[in-house]
C-alpha cells in the first residue's frame, strides 16, 4: 500500500488479527470443553474435549451439520479459516439417541457404532452378549425399531490379540436371529444343518474325559458340551445366517457390515 504526503501529513496503519467463532454445545449427560462461542485465531487449531458423566458415553458428534462416524472423546479443528459448529450428544451406556436425517452416525459405546443412510430418528440399544470363556468371537445384540431405509452400517471394535494381518482381513460379521442360532453354525458355512449337529454329537460321544471343554461347541453357554447342545443345534436346522461384512479396518481394529434389519451380530 502506498500513501503520498504533502509536507507534514502523517498516517497510522492498524492491523487486527482475524478471528473465527466455533459454536460448541452439548446435549445430554456430559459436557464439551471449551463450550459456547469459542474465538480462534485465523489458521490456528482448536481441540474440543468431551466429558461424559458416570454411566454415559458420547453417542454422536455433529460437526458443521455432518456426523462424525468414528468414536472419539475429542475433536480438533485444524487450520481454522472459517466459522464452525460442533455439537456432541451423550446417552446412557448401551443406548444412543438417533436424530432424524441422512448419514446419521451414533455410538452405543466405544465398542459399537451405527450409521444410518436415512432414518426418522429414534432410540438404538445394544450390549455385548456373554460368550463362553476362550471363545474366539465377539457378540453384540443391537435393536432399533424405528423406520430407516438404505441400510445401516454396523461397526464393531475387536481386540487384535495375536491375530495376523491375514486373519484380521478374514474376520467376518455374521447376523442371526439369536445367539444360539449364530453359535449353532459350528462349521461357519452360514447354514445350520445335519453337519453341524454331527460335529456336536461326535464331540459329545468321543470326548468324555474329565475337564474336557471346547468353548465354540458350548452352544447354550452353560459351560458344558453335552446333549443339550445337540438339541439346540438340531432345533435350528434349516436356518440360514447372513454374512453382512463390508470390510475390516485393521489399523483401528474395527469390522464393518451393512444390514437392513437388527438382531445379533457375531464377529469371528
Amino acid at each position: 500500500m502506498e500513501f503520498k504526503t504533502v509536507k507534514y501529513a502523517s498516517i497510522t496503519a492498524v492491523f487486527r488479527e482475524i478471528t473465527h467463532t466455533i459454536i460448541a454445545s452439548s446435549i445430554g449427560d456430559g459436557s464439551i470443553s471449551p463450550n459456547g462461542n469459542v474465538l480462534v485465531n485465523h489458521g490456528d487449531d482448536q481441540q474440543f474435549d468431551f466429558n461424559a458423566n458416570t454411566e454415559s458415553h458420547v453417542s454422536s458428534i455433529l460437526v458443521d451439520g455432518t456426523y462424525v462416524n468414528s468414536f472419539s472423546n475429542s475433536y480438533t479443528f485444524t487450520n481454522v479459516i472459517a466459522d464452525h459448529t460442533i455439537t456432541v450428544t451423550f446417552s446412557e451406556d448401551g443406548t444412543a439417541t438417533v436424530p432424524g436425517g441422512n448419514d446419521v452416525s451414533v455410538f452405543l459405546s466405544s465398542g459399537a457404532g451405527l450409521t444410518f443412510a436415512n432414518t426418522d430418528g429414534g432410540l438404538a440399544t445394544g450390549n455385548t452378549v456373554d460368550v463362553p470363556v476362550g471363545s474366539s468371537v465377539i457378540v453384540w445384540e443391537i435393536n432399533y425399531e424405528n423406520i430407516f431405509s438404505g441400510g445401516a452400517q454396523v461397526a464393531i471394535h475387536y481386540e487384535q490379540g495375536d491375530l495376523t494381518l491375514e486373519q484380521e482381513q478374514n474376520l467376518r460379521l455374521i447376523s442371526g436371529e439369536s445367539l444360539e442360532a449364530v453359535y449353532s453354525d459350528v462349521n461357519g458355512d452360514l447354514v445350520i444343518d445335519g453337519t453341524d449337529v454331527s460335529i456336536i454329537a461326535n464331540a459329545v460321544n468321543t470326548n468324555q474325559q474329565p475337564g474336557w471343554y471346547v468353548p465354540e461347541l458350548d452352544i447354550n453357554n452353560d459351560h458344558f458340551v453335552d446333549k443339550e447342545d445337540i438339541h439346540v443345534v438340531n432345533s435350528y436346522k434349516g436356518t440360514t445366517l447372513e454374512d453382512i461384512t463390508d470390510y475390516v479396518d485393521w489399523n483401528l481394529n474395527i469390522i464393518y457390515g451393512t444390514t437392513s434389519h437388527f438382531s445379533v451380530f457375531r464377529c469371528r
